[in-house]
């Protein structure tokens, strides 16, 4: 396998482990948040439903997680070009 490719698949990798590292981190904040809230509340699997929904809103709407909304999305952004530009930069085997 040409160094080339070795490169750019171990780009893809690195991108791709902190896209998850960071989408894992806000899951497991909107997570806590809804089941403190249900805590609160208490309620069945549907109040339960509701302060998720309510959990996924405020985290794109609170301006206390910009940074990690920004970090997130533009993470996403850098996956989807590395992803839709390797068959143009990886190096055919021949």
């Amino acid at each position: 396998m040409p160094p080339l490719n070795i490169a750019i698949l171990t780009l893809m990798g690195i991108v791709f482990a902190v896209w998850v590292f960071l989408m894992f981190r806000m899951l497991g904040r909107l997570t806590r948040q809804s089941m403190r809230a249900h805590d609160r509340t208490g309620g069945g699997f549907s109040v339960w439903m509701g302060h998720i929904f309510r959990a996924f809103g405020g985290f794109f709407s609170d301006p206390s997680v910009a940074t990690e909304r920004r970090q997130l999305i533009w993470v996403t952004i850098l996956l989807m070009l590395v992803v839709l530009a390797q068959p143009f930069i990886l190096v055919p085997r021949g």
